[in-house]
């Protein structure tokens, strides 16, 4: 029952996560209103965006919980099954969407906290372009250990208007999404609004041969921030038409830029023309001893194209390698600084001369919004967003043979907005070892902490071959 429950849990909250931060769902191309869907617009996907709740938890036994949920966007991951964005809550657990070729697909869920990982795959179709108003869509898949197979339904259903703590929004598009596996069931109804993303969403999840729902939630949206702008009712949504030009009027400082500029260059990345590689993988959790546990082991390859194939160990080791490896591939990959922040509006903050100087960087595709530099080398990365916020600290360099720098020792903090207490903490320690003309990641041991207690695990790469 313990292993139901949690899966109920997960597609009920983490998979509430998932579609609240963004919006999302489907749309049709073929029926009469096609035409008039633009799913980018009800899905969007930048920094500048935060949504928060009013949430409401009824329980199968009869108790029941308000609160406020605050979702935002926080930067991508790569997978076997493509290119993702992660849309978090201010839990620090978050779920796993990419818009691509007109289609918004689901590519899975994550809760740091209790070293959770749902992939999917295939991806759960949200929308496509060929889909019809009114006509179900079904996919299946299996869980993460194989032991069972779930079918997704997906239905989009039009247009329509939905009542929120903000008032009233009009011409949402309204989405239900079913899940059926032989231990739990699902239903969801979600409803987006143009140029703003989720606003209200409902939910019910039933342990199968229940007569009742072991969870209802009942989420509408109360407050949402909008590039600097806060909206706290519907009447607000037509002034989004004016948000292109938002904070236009902020003076970029180019004693700002060049000095971020300059740290940046000294960051190591891989090539443009990035060959790909393949290593054999050990891993190890923290209960388990290199004596009384040799590890799981496998093969990783990570293409030109950056996308990840894993084999060869368990279903959850593989999931967590993967996973360690993605945040790599996100660190390490090829970003030009003209690209990166061409857009981007740099700012001085404070001077600190034991913890160096602080810039402000405005732009909606940069994982910070503001670093720290001190000696020429970024030492800190934080963001903010809704109730939490977090710190990035770099407290060691490799120097490669060109002189560039990767931290390779590092931990991730954070902390309350509304009490400024630290939440959660995790650890790194990274190698690298360099393989013809590429620094490749060689070992990993992450530490997480948390009120609960630690947790840590090891990943180590050997044998690596770079792609021909």
């Amino acid at each position: 029952m313990r292993r139901k429950y949690r899966s109920m849990m997960f597609f009920g909250v983490a998979l509430s996560w998932l579609i609240a931060t963004h919006g999302s769902p489907f749309v049709s191309a073929q029926s009469k209103n096609s035409d008039r869907i633009d799913i980018a617009a009800y899905v969007p996907l930048d920094n500048g965006r935060t949504w928060t709740y009013q949430w409401t938890v009824q329980f199968g036994e009869g108790r029941k919980e308000t609160t406020s949920r605050t979702k935002s966007f926080e930067g991508p991951e790569f997978l076997a099954t493509g290119y993702a964005y992660k849309f978090m809550s201010d839990l620090g657990d978050y779920v796993l969407l990419s818009v691509d070729n007109g289609q918004l697909r689901m590519h899975g869920s994550v809760e740091p906290h209790r070293q959770i990982r749902f992939t999917f795959d295939p991806p759960v179709v949200l929308y496509s372009p060929d889909m019809e108003f009114g006509r179900p869509y079904t996919i299946t898949q299996q869980s993460e250990d194989g032991s069972e197979t779930r079918a997704w339904t997906t239905v989009v259903n039009g247009l329509e208007a939905v009542t929120t703590p903000m008032g009233q929004f009009s011409d949402c598009l309204k989405i239900h999404l079913a899940m059926d596996s032989p231990t739990v069931k699902t239903k969801a109804v979600y409803y987006y609004a143009r140029g703003l993303g989720l606003v209200a969403y409902h939910y019910e999840a039933w342990v199968k041969n229940k007569d009742r729902a072991e969870m209802a939630i009942d989420a509408g949206l109360k407050l949402a921030q909008l590039s600097g702008q806060t909206i706290t009712s519907a009447s607000q949504l037509g002034t989004l038409k004016n948000m292109a030009s938002v904070g236009s009027t902020r003076l970029d400082d180019p004693d700002a830029r060049k000095l971020f500029r300059q740290s940046y260059a000294g960051l190591y990345f891989w090539p443009a023309k990035f060959s790909g590689f393949q290593a054999d993988f050990t891993l190890r959790s923290g209960m388990e001893s290199q004596e009384a546990d040799r590890g799981r082991r496998g093969v990783i390859m990570v293409t030109p194209d950056l996308k990840m194939k894993v084999s060869g160990g368990d279903r959850q080791a593989n999931i967590q390698v993967e996973t360690e490896m993605s945040q790599f591939i996100t660190h390490l990959k090829d970003k030009p600084f003209d690209s990166e922040y061409k857009d981007a509006i740099f700012t001085f903050g404070d001077r600190d001369p034991a913890r160096g100087t602080r810039i402000n960087v405005a732009a909606s595709n940069t994982m910070g919004t503001s670093y720290r530099i001190q000696d020429g080398e970024i030492h800190q990365i934080g963001h903010s967003y809704g109730r939490v916020r977090f710190l990035v600290n770099h407290t060691e360099f490799m120097k490669t043979d060109d002189n560039r720098l990767i931290p390779t020792r590092f931990s991730i903090m954070y902390y309350s907005n509304e009490t400024d207490q630290l939440l959660s903490q995790v650890d790194f320690q990274d190698e690298y070892i360099k393989v013809e003309n590429l620094w490749l990641p060689k070992k990993r041991v992450k530490t997480e902490t948390t009120k609960q207690g630690s947790t840590s695990l090891e990943v180590e790469f050997t044998n690596h071959r770079v792609l021909k």
